[in-house]
Parts: C-alpha cells; sequence; structure tokens
C-alpha cells in the first residue's frame, strides 16, 4: 500500500492533492511548511522519518511573485532550501522524489516554446528561488522528477480567475496586459500529473525511470487579456461583464519583471509518460462552476 506525502496544504496544487481521489490502495498525509519549520532541518527529517513515506511530493513554496521581490530570504527558504533538504531525505530513503517549478527560470525573450535544456536566465527573485531549488534536487541524487509549469488557477488560494472574478463586480472596465504570453494551467491537472508520475516511480513492475526536469502547463498558447475576456465569457451566469481594455506589459509596472513569453514545451512529458496537454477552457469551466455558488452568493 503505497504512502505519499504531500508538502504543502494551503497552496492551490497542494489543496487538490488533498481533495483528490487517489489510486485504488493508496494512502496520503498532506504535511503543511508551518509543521515542518524551515529554519529547523532536523526537524523535517525527523516529521518525515514518523511518517515512512513511500514517495514525496513537494507542493509548497512562496509562488506570489512580487512578494518575493521584498522576502528574498524567505524565497529562497521556501523555493530552495526546502526543497534541497527534502531531496536529501528522498535520496537517504531511497524513494522518489516530486517537485514543482516555475517558467519564470526563463527570461521570456523569444517566441518559440521553451523546451527543458533551453538556457536559463530569471529576471525576478521567484524566478531564481526557483531555479536555485532545481539545482538543489537535481545534485541531491534523489530519483527526482521536477515539473515546471506556469499561470495556475484553480477554485482554491490566490489566481489570476478568482481575482478576475472578484474586480469585475467592482468594475466597469478593466486594463488587462495583452502582450504576455503563456499557457494557463489548472491545478487540479498539475496534482493529477504528480500522482501519475509517482504511480511510475514506485511501480516495481515499471522498467524505466524517466527522471529530471519536464514541463507541463494548459494549452493553447494564450495572453493575460484573452484569459481575462474567456473567463467572462463562460461565466455567463454573471449579472454583468466588464469591458476588457487591452494594454502593454510597459503600461503596468510591476515590483517584480514579468516574462514575456512563458510558453512551455509539453513534447517531453508525452513521450516519456503519455501524458498530453491540458486544455486549459476546459479547466476553467470545472473551476467557474465550483466558484459559482460562491459569486453568486456574494452579490
Amino acid at each position: 500500500m503505497p504512502h505519499v506525502v504531500f508538502v504543502g496544504y494551503t497552496g492551490q496544487v497542494a489543496t487538490e492533492l488533498r481533495c483528490m481521489q487517489l489510486p485504488a490502495g493508496w494512502v496520503s498525509t498532506s504535511v503543511g511548511q508551518s509543521q515542518l519549520g524551515l529554519a529547523n532541518l532536523d526537524q523535517v527529517w525527523n516529521l518525515l522519518r514518523q511518517h515512512r513515506p513511500d514517495v514525496l511530493i513537494n507542493a509548497a513554496a512562496l509562488t506570489a511573485v512580487d512578494e518575493a521581490e521584498d522576502k528574498q530570504h524567505l524565497a529562497m527558504q521556501m523555493n530552495a532550501e526546502m526543497p534541497a533538504e527534502l531531496a536529501k531525505f528522498a535520496s537517504a530513503q531511497n524513494i522518489p522524489f516530486l517537485h514543482i517549478s516555475s517558467g519564470h527560470v526563463f527570461d521570456g525573450i523569444g517566441g518559440m516554446p521553451w523546451s527543458e535544456g533551453d538556457e536559463k536566465i530569471p529576471i525576478n527573485v521567484f524566478g531564481r528561488s526557483m531555479l536555485a531549488g532545481e539545482y538543489a534536487v537535481l545534485e541531491s541524487d534523489a530519483r527526482s522528477v521536477i515539473l515546471r509549469t506556469s499561470w495556475v488557477f484553480s477554485p482554491y488560494g490566490n489566481n489570476f480567475v478568482k481575482t478576475m472574478l472578484r474586480l469585475g463586480k467592482e468594475r466597469e472596465r478593466l486594463s488587462i496586459v495583452a502582450d504576455q504570453h503563456g499557457g494557463p494551467t489548472p491545478a487540479s491537472e498539475i496534482a493529477s500529473t504528480l500522482i501519475k508520475i509517482a504511480q511510475k516511480l514506485v511501480d516495481p513492475a515499471s522498467s524505466d525511470d524517466h527522471l529530471g526536469v519536464y514541463h507541463f502547463s494548459g494549452t493553447p498558447r494564450t495572453t493575460w487579456a484573452d484569459f481575462a475576456e474567456a473567463i467572462f465569457e463562460q461565466a455567463d451566469w454573471l449579472d454583468r461583464k466588464p469591458e476588457i481594455i487591452r494594454i502593454s506589459m510597459k503600461d503596468r509596472p510591476m515590483p517584480a519583471a514579468r516574462p514575456r513569453y512563458s510558453v512551455l514545451n509539453c513534447s517531453k512529458i508525452e513521450r516519456d509518460y503519455g501524458i498530453e496537454q491540458p486544455d486549459w477552457h476546459e479547466g476553467l469551466a470545472r473551476t467557474l462552476e465550483q466558484l459559482r455558488p460562491q459569486v453568486v452568493q456574494s452579490k
């Protein structure tokens, strides 16, 4: 009976992992980063030993890109030092370790989908901390898979979909960036993909371990402005829909620089694991249906 331990409790992917139906015979334990104690690495190992996992999945991170600029030390702790220690534990226990990273490891210059081996030049603290975490995991000798993703959304936590629904109730017009490209990714699909990979890695009948870095994000590529329009088009139960004013990135300076082009090439994960990119329109429909009661009730 495989026992999977999820690190992370309140984040979007962590919540989806906690709520999803696991494969038959699997059991899970969720451990919040507050339980682990970021500054006490001995505590991390002691707690994980108590749970005796067969596979370890890290879904904890500081993902607020602007906040990371002001909290660089915390970003490095959560996004680099903690994954490093988790990977060392997994290596010592000889169990698979799965970790989530981000397309922010790339500078976003260019117009071709990023492949796993492309040069990584992060342009913000968040990206640098995530890249440091990747290097630490890969250097640990753990049987690890790193899943880079982008533009995550779900009914939980803070994300673009929920922000649009909130602002759409308050304003008649919304100015949204139209020259930043990416692939919105449902957190539920990320969680499902992590479990599918974990199944392969713990299966004694599986002869091949496909390890290392993989890209996984939604398709087709879009912009924030187009994504916003799709949100309000699908949320046809709203009383009113704001007008979307399309602006440039330079018209909305942010504390942290953003990659202009974050589209990921996901052919490797389809080749090695048979996992296809999800259509974000379908994930958006599911997310909106889950959020509908909250939005209607708050009118």
